[in-house]
């Protein structure tokens, strides 16, 4: 009898482009031979065009959609603004770059290092 893969609950914001995010994690735990459980978070906006995770939000009918982002040009968020019931920012400072000069601790994760990781913990979880 084959033994059941372990179940592992991946929480993350989603990202359109299928890249990173609750995408990306669960193509890796599936990898690993696992069986991925999911919590979505939020969905991510790449761009204030398309604003794709807002459409794809808006089609399921809320009752609400709620827009909130930590930080944003105020240029990008007047574009944003007609796709949301409401629009929440904590901060639209002026020079804005990217989201991370915003943050202490914003460095990239490699797709490795993630598998890496879940690799050597999923191991001592299975152990257990």
């Amino acid at each position: 009898m084959l033994a059941a893969p372990p179940n592992v609950l991946a929480i993350a914001a989603s990202d359109p482009t299928g890249g990173a995010g609750l995408q990306a994690d669960i193509l890796t735990l599936a990898s690993l031979g696992c069986h991925p459980l999911s919590v979505l978070t939020a969905y991510t906006v790449q761009d204030t065009r398309g604003v794709a995770a807002l459409h794809a939000v808006r089609a399921k009918q809320p009752a609400r959609l709620i827009c909130a982002v930590p930080v944003a040009p105020a240029e990008s968020l007047e574009q944003i603004r007609p796709y949301a019931d409401e629009l929440v920012c904590l901060e639209t400072p002026e020079g804005f770059m990217a989201v991370g000069q915003f943050y202490r601790h914003f460095e990239q994760v490699e797709d490795d290092e993630v598998v890496a990781l879940l690799a050597r913990h999923g191991k001592r979880t299975a152990a257990a």
